[in-house]
C-alpha cells in the first residue's frame, strides 16, 4: 500500500477478514486490501453490505500466493511440496478452482 502512496501511519494489520471488515463497517479505515478471490467469497458468504472493488492487472500486477515454513522444516515443505505438485494442474484442482470463480485463464497463468 506504500507503493500505492498510502502513508504509513494509516495501513493497519489486521488478522482476519472478519477484522479487517468491522473496522471499515465501524470507519476505523476506509477500505482494507486483500487477496480478491478470497475477499469476494467471505462477502458471498455474509457480508452483502461490502464491496469487492478490484485493482487492474495494468496497475498492480497479482501476487501470487504461497505456503511459509520454519527454515528448519524441510521435510514438511517437501511433503507439502510433493502433494501440491500432484494436485496443481489436476482434474480435481480445476474443478475446486472453477467453484470458487477462478476461469482457466486464470488458473494458467499461476501455474
Amino acid at each position: 500500500m506504500v507503493e500505492a502512496g498510502v502513508a504509513q501511519d494509516r495501513i493497519h494489520v489486521f488478522g482476519t477478514y472478519a477484522n479487517a471488515a468491522q473496522a471499515v463497517q465501524d470507519g476505523r479505515v476506509n477500505a482494507y486490501a486483500s487477496v480478491a478471490r478470497a475477499h469476494l467469497g467471505y462477502l458471498q458468504n455474509g457480508r452483502p453490505d461490502l464491496a469487492l472493488v478490484e485493482v487492474s492487472p495494468r496497475e498492480k500486477p497479482p501476487a501470487l500466493g504461497c505456503f511459509a515454513f520454519a527454515s528448519a522444516a524441510t521435510d514438511l515443505k517437501n511433503s507439502v511440496d510433493r502433494v501440491l505438485n500432484q494436485f496443481f494442474g489436476g482434474a480435481g484442482h480445476l474443478k475446486l478452482m472453477s467453484e470458487f470463480g477462478f476461469e482457466l485463464d486464470d488458473i494458467n497463468r499461476i501455474l
